[in-house]
């Protein structure tokens, strides 16, 4: 075997070996990666104006006053208190970051057990889709979840009356609950494909 063939075995074999490090990178990043992002008003300011931005998200309403709220437990949630005007009580959060696939919301002490409804918009203001409580006063939790990423922001509202928010999640990648963590397995296989990345490199 000549030293030109050597060397292209060589690199054939680096080559195979490098593949098979990225086989689990490529199975797992998606899991990895796909990591909520939550708000859960702990520590935010006592009254929300129209710009505040936690979390990734701007907050704007529509004849709404925003402020936070103390329940049992010591739990803080923001009191969305519309002024009983169909169509008002409106709160907009728009993210940051670019669309997002999923987002989520606690809902509770609903006014009068009036339904409360999160909708989701693209960057062209089309509603993509709606969750609704069905009037259950909560804790409840409203969920989107799309295929792609593609909701740029949403408006959470009911008939005119106040409501309270809390643990307003969202994620960038596509998911059956935004608020899941990577699994241990898909954990597992990214930090062997780093694994054995570094290995090769080492060799070589």
């Amino acid at each position: 075997m000549t030293m030109k063939m050597v060397k292209v075995s060589k690199v054939v074999k680096k080559t195979r070996r490098a593949i098979l490090c990225l086989v689990p990178l490529l199975f797992s990043s998606v899991s990895v990666f796909a990591v909520p992002i939550t708000e859960d008003f702990e520590t935010a300011p006592a009254f929300v104006f129209d710009g505040t931005e936690l979390s990734g998200m701007r907050f704007t309403t529509l004849n709404a006053l925003l402020s936070l709220v103390v329940n049992n437990g010591g739990n803080h949630e923001l009191l969305v208190a519309g002024p009983g005007t169909p169509g008002s009580g409106q709160l907009q959060l728009d993210f940051l970051g670019g669309p997002v696939a999923s987002v989520s919301a606690i809902i509770s002490n609903a006014e009068n057990d009036a339904p409360v409804v999160i909708d989701a918009y693209d960057a062209d203001d089309n509603l993509l889709e709606t969750s609704d409580s069905g009037g259950n006063p909560g804790p409840d939790t409203l969920f989107i979840s799309r295929a792609i990423a593609d909701i740029e922001y949403v408006r959470i509202h009911d008939s005119g009356n106040d409501f309270e928010v809390d643990n307003i999640t969202y994620n960038f990648l596509p998911s059956l609950d935004p608020s899941l963590v990577p699994e241990p397995g898909s954990v597992v296989l990214f930090f062997l494909g780093v694994a054995g990345m570094l290995t090769l490199r080492n060799r070589s």
